[in-house]
Protein backbone atom coordinates (compact mmCIF):
# COMPACT_ATOMS: atom_id res chain seq x y z
CA UNK A 1 0.00 0.00 0.00
CA UNK A 2 1.06 3.38 -0.54
CA UNK A 3 0.67 5.97 1.86
CA UNK A 4 1.90 9.65 2.41
CA UNK A 5 4.09 11.01 5.17
CA UNK A 6 5.73 13.94 6.01
CA UNK A 7 9.24 14.39 4.36
CA UNK A 8 10.91 15.03 7.58
CA UNK A 9 9.73 11.30 8.67
CA UNK A 10 10.97 9.64 5.58
CA UNK A 11 14.32 11.27 5.99
CA UNK A 12 14.66 10.02 9.78
CA UNK A 13 13.58 6.55 8.40
CA UNK A 14 17.16 6.40 6.48
CA UNK A 15 18.88 4.18 6.04
CA UNK A 16 16.00 1.45 6.51
CA UNK A 17 13.22 3.59 5.85
CA UNK A 18 11.16 2.19 8.43
CA UNK A 19 9.06 4.86 9.93
CA UNK A 20 7.81 4.79 13.63
CA UNK A 21 4.33 2.74 14.32
CA UNK A 22 2.73 5.71 15.34
CA UNK A 23 2.91 7.58 12.20
CA UNK A 24 2.13 4.56 9.80
CA UNK A 25 -0.88 4.11 11.56
CA UNK A 26 -1.85 7.53 11.39
CA UNK A 27 -0.97 7.67 7.65
CA UNK A 28 -3.10 4.51 7.32
CA UNK A 29 -6.30 6.37 8.92
CA UNK A 30 -5.96 9.47 6.35
CA UNK A 31 -5.36 6.44 3.72
CA UNK A 32 -7.88 3.87 4.12
CA UNK A 33 -11.54 3.39 5.67
CA UNK A 34 -11.77 4.02 9.39
CA UNK A 35 -12.63 0.11 9.80
CA UNK A 36 -9.88 -1.23 8.04
CA UNK A 37 -7.48 1.00 9.88
CA UNK A 38 -9.10 -0.15 13.18
CA UNK A 39 -8.42 -3.49 12.26
CA UNK A 40 -4.42 -2.83 11.70
CA UNK A 41 -4.21 -0.91 15.15
CA UNK A 42 -6.24 -4.04 16.89
CA UNK A 43 -3.22 -6.17 15.08
CA UNK A 44 -0.59 -3.98 16.28
CA UNK A 45 -1.65 -4.20 19.66
CA UNK A 46 -2.08 -7.78 19.57
CA UNK A 47 1.26 -8.70 17.83
CA UNK A 48 2.45 -5.76 20.29
CA UNK A 49 4.02 -3.37 18.01
CA UNK A 50 1.92 -0.72 19.63
CA UNK A 51 1.20 -0.65 23.51
CA UNK A 52 -2.32 0.20 24.82
CA UNK A 53 -0.70 3.00 26.72
CA UNK A 54 0.21 5.08 22.94
CA UNK A 55 -3.53 5.20 22.10
CA UNK A 56 -3.56 8.49 23.58
CA UNK A 57 -0.64 9.79 21.53
CA UNK A 58 -2.20 8.31 18.63
CA UNK A 59 -5.47 9.71 18.95
CA UNK A 60 -4.19 13.22 19.24
CA UNK A 61 -2.68 12.53 15.83
CA UNK A 62 -5.76 11.97 14.44
CA UNK A 63 -8.79 14.35 13.14
CA UNK A 64 -11.11 14.17 15.47
CA UNK A 65 -13.54 12.49 13.92
CA UNK A 66 -11.61 9.08 14.08
CA UNK A 67 -10.65 9.44 17.34
CA UNK A 68 -13.73 7.33 18.60
CA UNK A 69 -12.43 4.67 16.37
CA UNK A 70 -9.91 4.01 19.02
CA UNK A 71 -12.25 2.90 21.98
CA UNK A 72 -12.88 -0.24 19.64
CA UNK A 73 -9.28 -1.51 19.43
CA UNK A 74 -7.87 -4.30 22.62
CA UNK A 75 -5.98 -6.55 20.42
CA UNK A 76 -7.91 -9.38 21.15
CA UNK A 77 -9.49 -10.38 17.65
CA UNK A 78 -7.29 -12.71 15.60
CA UNK A 79 -7.85 -11.21 12.50
CA UNK A 80 -9.18 -7.90 10.60
CA UNK A 81 -12.39 -9.46 9.51
CA UNK A 82 -13.10 -9.69 13.44
CA UNK A 83 -12.30 -6.30 14.55
CA UNK A 84 -14.67 -5.10 11.27
CA UNK A 85 -17.18 -7.55 12.14
CA UNK A 86 -17.26 -6.33 15.99
CA UNK A 87 -17.31 -2.15 14.86
CA UNK A 88 -20.74 -3.24 12.38
CA UNK A 89 -22.31 -5.41 15.10
CA UNK A 90 -21.45 -2.18 17.78
CA UNK A 91 -22.75 0.48 15.55
CA UNK A 92 -26.01 -1.91 15.21
CA UNK A 93 -26.31 -1.47 18.99
CA UNK A 94 -25.76 -5.03 19.89
CA UNK A 95 -23.19 -6.40 22.58
CA UNK A 96 -20.02 -7.70 21.27
CA UNK A 97 -17.84 -9.80 23.14
CA UNK A 98 -14.25 -11.12 21.44
CA UNK A 99 -12.71 -14.69 21.90
CA UNK A 100 -14.92 -15.83 24.28
CA UNK A 101 -14.13 -19.62 25.50
CA UNK A 102 -17.77 -21.45 25.63
CA UNK A 103 -17.77 -24.64 27.52
CA UNK A 104 -17.80 -27.73 25.12
CA UNK A 105 -17.25 -25.17 22.04
CA UNK A 106 -13.98 -23.86 22.61
CA UNK A 107 -12.98 -19.95 21.91
CA UNK A 108 -15.10 -18.50 19.88
CA UNK A 109 -14.63 -15.03 17.47
CA UNK A 110 -17.73 -12.91 18.61
CA UNK A 111 -20.65 -13.85 21.03
CA UNK A 112 -23.10 -11.56 20.20
CA UNK A 113 -25.83 -10.80 23.16
CA UNK A 114 -24.63 -13.40 25.16
CA UNK A 115 -26.35 -15.93 22.24
CA UNK A 116 -25.03 -15.80 19.02
CA UNK A 117 -21.80 -17.27 18.07
CA UNK A 118 -20.59 -15.19 14.67
CA UNK A 119 -17.11 -17.04 13.67
CA UNK A 120 -15.55 -15.47 10.57
CA UNK A 121 -13.98 -17.70 8.35
CA UNK A 122 -11.41 -17.14 5.83
CA UNK A 123 -10.06 -19.77 3.56
CA UNK A 124 -6.77 -19.59 4.70
CA UNK A 125 -7.90 -20.85 8.43
CA UNK A 126 -10.98 -23.01 7.51
CA UNK A 127 -10.18 -24.57 4.17
CA UNK A 128 -8.28 -27.79 5.36
CA UNK A 129 -10.79 -30.81 5.68
CA UNK A 130 -9.35 -31.07 9.19
CA UNK A 131 -10.45 -27.87 10.37
CA UNK A 132 -13.77 -27.99 8.35
CA UNK A 133 -14.77 -30.91 10.37
CA UNK A 134 -13.48 -29.14 13.30
CA UNK A 135 -15.65 -26.47 13.05
CA UNK A 136 -19.09 -28.47 12.33
CA UNK A 137 -18.21 -29.45 15.40
CA UNK A 138 -18.21 -27.21 17.27
CA UNK A 139 -20.91 -25.70 15.42
CA UNK A 140 -23.20 -28.40 16.92
CA UNK A 141 -21.97 -28.06 20.40
CA UNK A 142 -22.54 -24.49 20.45
CA UNK A 143 -25.81 -25.04 19.07
CA UNK A 144 -26.21 -28.28 21.80
CA UNK A 145 -25.56 -25.36 24.10
CA UNK A 146 -28.74 -23.03 22.75
CA UNK A 147 -26.21 -21.00 21.13
CA UNK A 148 -27.16 -19.59 17.15
CA UNK A 149 -24.56 -20.01 15.02
CA UNK A 150 -23.38 -17.65 12.36
CA UNK A 151 -20.42 -18.25 10.05
CA UNK A 152 -19.20 -14.82 7.96
CA UNK A 153 -16.79 -15.29 5.22
CA UNK A 154 -14.21 -12.05 4.57
CA UNK A 155 -16.86 -10.78 1.45
CA UNK A 156 -19.82 -11.17 3.33
CA UNK A 157 -18.70 -8.97 6.50
CA UNK A 158 -17.00 -6.58 3.84
CA UNK A 159 -19.53 -6.17 1.09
Amino acid sequence: MLTWTDSGVIRAARPFGIVPVLVMLRDLFRAEAPERALAVVDAALRSRHLRRSELPALAAMLPARLVSMLAHADGRAESGIETIAALLLRSAGLRVEVQVRIDGTGRVDLLVEGRVVVECDGREWHGAPDAFEEDRRRDLAAVAGRYRVVRASWFRVLF
